[in-house]
């Protein structure tokens, strides 16, 4: 007579926070991660296109800190502008404020707050990755990364 072991069943339990190693790796992907993250949510769910754009913008964002970071030009609010620098009508405030501070102090929080309000409508046609090769002509080796971040951004506003 032989006697069977039951193999004992490890249940599966969700993490509660997201494994950064592997955020980390999935925002350094060859491939355009708003692409890909885009291609793949329409085919694998039927989720509503306004929310998979809000998602990817949000992960865009947040990589958009992470790269300032990086740098050494993110400086946790500890660097914002005067209130007047902010009444600026030029584009992205370039007469009273650096790019970066613009990105971290005005595209940013703004973005997050359309993000939170179901109300107001995602910007389209944005091309914020143009501006910043302009800015740091001559300087795109050290800032690449943020400059690929900015142009995955903008590629999820084209329609």
């Amino acid at each position: 007579m032989s006697k069977t072991k039951k193999k004992a069943h490890k249940t599966y339990t969700p993490r509660k926070s997201i494994n950064q190693p592997l955020l980390s790796k999935l925002l350094k992907t060859d491939e355009s991660f708003v692409e890909s993250a885009t291609k793949n949510a329409m085919k694998t769910m039927s989720i509503d296109k306004s929310m998979v754009k809000k998602a990817l913008v949000s992960i865009s964002l947040m990589k958009i800190q992470q790269e300032l970071t990086k740098l050494n030009l993110w400086s946790n609010g500890e660097n914002r502008p005067s209130d007047e620098a902010f009444l600026s009508t030029t584009p992205f405030c370039i007469d009273t404020m650096e790019f970066h501070q613009w990105l971290e102090f005005v595209l940013i929080p703004r973005m997050k707050e359309i993000l939170q309000n179901d109300e107001m409508p995602l910007p389209r046609d944005v091309k914020i990755h143009t501006f910043a090769q302009e800015n740091y002509r001559g300087k795109w080796q050290e800032y690449k990364e943020l400059i690929q971040s900015l142009i995955e951004f903008d590629k999820i506003f084209v329609e």
